[in-house]
């Protein structure tokens, strides 16, 4: 059983859409969404609603309805006082919300018990390339414990949830996910684990004060006001791109915030890996290709690739870290669009290479003498980055999956081919090397 809530806006094919979900549960709801449009109920609303139509019909099999029932649904947690309204409070308006709209019979207290069912086993539905999209339910996933050193990964192929594993599991292992971002210090993992999910933590990373196997830094006074600062920092570019649609002031505050850890970067005090520096580095990202500043682009996205991904996520095949690859490797091909290859790599890029390609427009910043000062063969480079994402999409997303298939088509206009000859291996390694140097150099390090 999986039910999916995805707000219309985020649907590319409005035909695939219908076909696809009219029959298993749009034509009970529709009437009821039409109504309120254009105002959208919350995706934990839609989703009770959508069951509560589901089971009033008679079309939810039994043993799915009791499969959901058999979820824990921590109503007496829920019910203590937090900050402000409590989430008890929000329960409550959610569930009346979803009986009044659905016209179920079914009693509130029961409505109530879904509701926290969902807020505790929901999981985020994501894009291929992990961008946020709605709410996902599956008991089966719903069922493993969380991990802060998970052995598998929950990945999305359109409407079709797996769980992929990271490493080998041998028999009669447990299977563990991660319920939220293990990447964050141990205060910060128990703090949200046991907000949202009402535990406190015992897995061998918290209990030997650990992240990614790695021991916690311990902040002083000085270095704990300064993430303080930066989160602050933070939230504000936050503020700007979403709110104030300015993605270039954003990076500017988010340059301003990354530029708070560089002393101690390089004095070795603060490690690379350690958030909110990765963090920050993401959202710069993000805002430099809103803003279209490549050249910013390029060196966020070379310094996550060299010297935080390889820590923060230790498989090269891992989900997150083969879609930030594939990120990078669309940059370079825009790069190589924009007729700065820099030599023969023996490939053939085109302007037009490959879905999601970015358009070049007028006005965009010319990086030719940030590209060609470095010398790097970008052509190569993207024919190198294309290859390693078709290496290991397979083990990340699925062979036959659509994200898999779009990066094999991408394979195929740049001719990456696995490597051709010792040669070419060699330059990628020189390449390689250069790309490192300029990832550290351009944030300040060398």
């Amino acid at each position: 059983m999986v039910f999916l809530v995805i707000p219309l806006k985020d649907f590319t094919d409005m035909n695939a859409c219908q076909s696809q979900a009219w029959k298993h549960h749009h034509k009970h709801e529709c009437k009821i969404f039409s109504k309120l449009y254009p105002n959208v109920l919350p995706n934990t609303v839609r989703m009770v609603v959508q069951l509560l139509l589901l089971r009033k019909a008679n079309v939810l099999p039994d043993s799915d309805w009791d499969s959901f029932m058999k979820l824990q649904h921590h109503l007496d947690d829920f019910r203590k006082p937090a900050d402000g309204q409590t989430t008890w409070e929000t329960i409550q308006l959610m569930s009346k919300a979803a009986k009044e709209y659905s016209g179920t019979p079914e009693p509130l207290d029961l409505i109530e018990s879904m509701t926290g069912r969902l807020l505790i086993n929901s999981l985020t539905l994501v894009s291929p390339t992990y961008e946020p999209l709605g709410l996902c339910l599956d008991p089966f996933p719903a069922l493993a414990n969380h991990s802060c050193a998970p052995n598998a990964v929950v990945s999305y192929d359109g409407p079709h949830l797996s769980v992929r594993s990271l490493s080998p599991i041998p028999h009669s292992t447990e299977i563990t996910i991660s319920y939220i971002d293990i990447t964050n210090p141990v205060p910060v993992r128990r703090s949200e684990l046991q907000t949202r999910y009402f535990f406190t933590c015992a897995c061998p990373e918290c209990t030997h004060n650990t992240t990614l196997h790695l021991p916690d830094l311990l902040p002083g006074p000085s270095l704990a006001a300064l993430e303080t600062q930066a989160l602050s920092l933070r939230l504000t570019a936050k503020q700007q791109q979403e709110q104030q649609q300015n993605p270039a002031a954003a990076l500017s505050t988010l340059s301003s915030a990354l530029a708070l850890f560089t002393p101690y970067l390089k004095s070795g005090s603060f490690p690379p890996h350690r958030q909110p520096y990765p963090h920050l580095h993401h959202q710069a990202l993000l805002a430099a290709l809103a803003a279209r500043q490549w050249t910013k682009a390029l060196t966020h996205s070379l310094y996550i690739y060299f010297h935080i991904d390889p820590v923060l996520f230790a498989q090269p095949f891992h989900p997150l870290r083969v879609v930030h690859k594939w990120v990078l490797a669309k940059l370079v091909l825009h790069v190589c669009a924009l007729g700065v290859g820099g030599g023969d790599g023996g490939v053939n890029v085109r302007a037009e290479s490959g879905p999601g390609v970015l358009e070049a427009e007028s006005g965009d910043e010319d990086i030719r003498p940030f590209t060609k000062n470095w010398g790097i063969d970008w052509v190569l480079v993207a024919s190198g980055l294309v290859e390693e994402v078709k290496g290991d999409v397979g083990r990340s997303h699925g062979e036959g999956s659509v994200f898999a298939r779009v990066v094999g088509r991408e394979g195929e206009e740049v001719g990456a081919n696995g490597g051709a000859n010792e040669r070419r291996r060699e330059a990628l390694e020189r390449e390689w090397m250069k790309l490192k140097d300029l990832a550290a150099g351009e944030m300040g390090f060398v």
